[in-house]
């Protein structure tokens, strides 16, 4: 259990640095991955509402092809 403490400890002071503080490249880095992050997020979003309009055109047009269908088999029994 120590030396998993210790571990931590070691790891967390590689993160944040000795002292804990964040160096302007350290605060680039991170604008950086924040961006990055915000751009792939609106990545996503704009998929999912794709998604969305293609769910929404596939269940108008099985629909319209049920309809046509019950037309159909209305025309064949007269």
């Amino acid at each position: 259990k120590r030396s998993r403490i210790a571990y931590s400890d070691e790891v967390r002071n590689e993160l944040l640095g000795d002292d804990g503080s964040s160096s302007e490249s350290q605060r680039a880095h991170l604008l950086d991955n924040t961006e990055r992050l915000e751009r792939s997020s609106r990545r996503l979003e704009a998929g999912y509402q794709i998604a969305v309009e293609t769910e929404q055109v596939g269940q108008e047009i099985l629909a319209n092809l049920h309809t046509d269908r019950e037309k159909i088999q209305r025309s064949r029994d007269r």
